[in-house]
């Protein structure tokens, strides 16, 4: 018997509807009756064999799966990257280090300011000449970042570095929140893990390093891949027939077109990225921790994922002495690397 509620409340029984009803599958024949014993037992076997070999393709199947999804290279998702860097890049993680390259008498010979953006997917980038004038404190006379260093490095090389820092702080009017020297190995370590960068020579260039002994000799109009040593001296050649201004913009291209090259390597990049910052780390005057590197990693990788020619530059503008020992940096580019390197405060 079923029941229901009527709208009174009350509970009333109502006919089950199905007590009359015949079953369809009373008079229906059992199939395997007419089978013979020999018969039922091929089909039992049958059956076996089918539920086993279920059973394995159900198996190997995910087990397939699991190795694909472990070993087989997949494009970078949002899980992936949380591994890597912790959690997606946002605002907060953007940073600008100051890179210093000083020979093998530590000598200072050039300068890059990097901009890392890895929420927008951008690195930018601004070379820096030693020969730019500047002063670390508002009461200190203007000096050139070679005088400057030279002034600290023989007692402190942290605070002759330290010093170089505040002078491009104040000469650019932006906050530089780490720094690193690299030397003339570390640099050639890292030109020849990407294989050099390839850069068509518009004058003749012969050169012989007073420092090192070290030569590069190029004839005007070959296309060449500038390897290791041969970027590092090409980038500090000291007779241009344009000037020193020639080696600023050969530093933005060249350091561009080498990272950018270098980036698409994601494999290589992956397999490095550790030994080339050791290169640099192990004798370099730096407030860049090994943690702080590993999230600087995290952030590059992510960024070479998911991103391609990334990198781009800008020439600092300003007026050359005659002589090509000084460089006084426009004021009005100031405003420019404000909007490049995505900062907020107006510069003075």
């Amino acid at each position: 018997m079923l029941s229901k509620i009527d709208n009174s409340g009350k509970v009333r029984f109502m006919q089950n509807p199905f007590k009359n009803m015949k079953n369809p599958f009373k008079n229906m024949k059992n199939p395997l009756k007419k089978l013979s014993d020999k018969q039922k037992g091929k089909l039992k076997v049958a059956l076996a064999y089918f539920i086993t070999l279920s059973v394995c393709l159900l198996f190997f199947g995910l087990a397939g799966k699991y190795i694909i999804n472990k070993f087989v290279d997949k494009k970078v998702n949002d899980s992936d990257i949380v591994q890597v860097i912790g959690d997606l890049p946002t605002e907060d993680d953007r940073n600008t280090i100051l890179y210093l390259q000083v020979d093998n008498q530590n000598n200072l010979t050039n300068g890059l300011i990097v901009r890392n953006l890895p929420d927008m997917g951008e690195i930018n980038i601004v070379p820096v000449t030693p020969y730019m004038t500047s002063q670390v404190g508002e009461s200190d006379s203007k000096k050139t970042l070679i005088e400057i260093y030279n002034e600290t490095k023989p007692s402190n090389a942290t605070g002759a570095v330290e010093n170089v820092t505040k002078a491009v702080e104040n000469a650019f009017d932006i906050k530089i929140d780490k720094y690193m020297t690299v030397s003339n190995s570390g640099f050639d370590t890292m030109i020849n893990y990407f294989g050099g960068v390839s850069y068509m020579i518009t004058e003749n260039i012969f050169y012989s390093d007073p420092v090192t002994g070290e030569e590069i000799s190029i004839e005007k109009g070959n296309n060449v891949i500038l390897t290791n040593q041969q970027v590092r001296l090409f980038l500090n050649y000291p007779l241009f027939e344009n000037g020193r201004a020639e080696n600023l913009k050969i530093a933005s291209d060249i350091m561009t077109r080498f990272l950018n090259g270098g980036f698409l390597q994601v494999d290589m990049l992956e397999s490095n990225i550790d030994n080339i910052f050791n290169s640099f780390y192990s004798d370099a005057t730096t407030n860049i921790s090994k943690s702080e590197y590993l999230q600087y990693k995290g952030e590059i990788i992510y960024v070479t994922k998911n991103y391609s020619n990334f990198v781009e530059s800008r020439t600092p503008v300003g007026a050359w002495s005659q002589d090509g020992k000084t460089f006084e940096l426009n004021k009005g580019f100031r405003e420019e690397i404000n909007n490049f390197f995505e900062l907020t405060k107006t510069p003075k």
